[in-house]
């Protein structure tokens, strides 16, 4: 798998259960199932970001 071979992480957005329920309450976070819109970068998927790079990071 290529993960192991170069040992880079994956931020899997799409299966996130939280993501996906906070996107699901604020239908305009979204243009389409994989495309959010600013708002939705910006008060959804940026404090997810923050975290998940954050663990990595840290």
């Amino acid at each position: 798998m290529l993960q192991a071979k170069w040992d880079f992480a994956i931020l899997d957005l799409f299966n996130d259960a939280g993501l996906n329920a906070a996107t699901a309450a604020r239908p305009n976070a979204m243009y389409d199932e994989v495309h959010p819109t600013q708002a939705g970068y910006l008060k959804l998927w940026l404090p997810v970001f923050e975290q998940k790079l954050g663990a990595l990071l840290g």
